[in-house]
């Protein structure tokens, strides 16, 4: 299966993000940039909480995590979690 681009050949957007942002919203947006920002450590479950400025139980943010990944399907981004609540955006 051929991997579809990253970025925008016109305007250099990543098109995963601009897919995203159609559908998904602002306190998904903020979930996916902050682990975005942790970069290839990830993020443990408290800290994401704290980051998107939003209470939220774990469970919660796993349902948003499972919907974030199903609009981030074909775009070859998905976000998993690690052992201890511990979250990576994976290419």
């Amino acid at each position: 299966m051929k991997r579809p681009p990253l970025r925008c050949p016109t305007c250099g957007d990543m098109m995963w993000s601009r897919q995203l942002r159609q559908k998904a919203s602002p306190l998904k947006m903020r979930i996916v940039e902050a682990l975005l920002a942790a970069g290839a450590d990830g993020m443990l479950a408290e800290h994401l909480i704290e980051r998107v400025q939003r209470p939220m139980t774990l469970q919660c943010l796993n349902v948003h995590i499972v919907q974030i990944n199903k609009l981030m399907a074909g775009t070859g981004l998905r976000i998993y979690g690690r052992a201890r609540q511990k979250y990576l955006v994976e290419e």
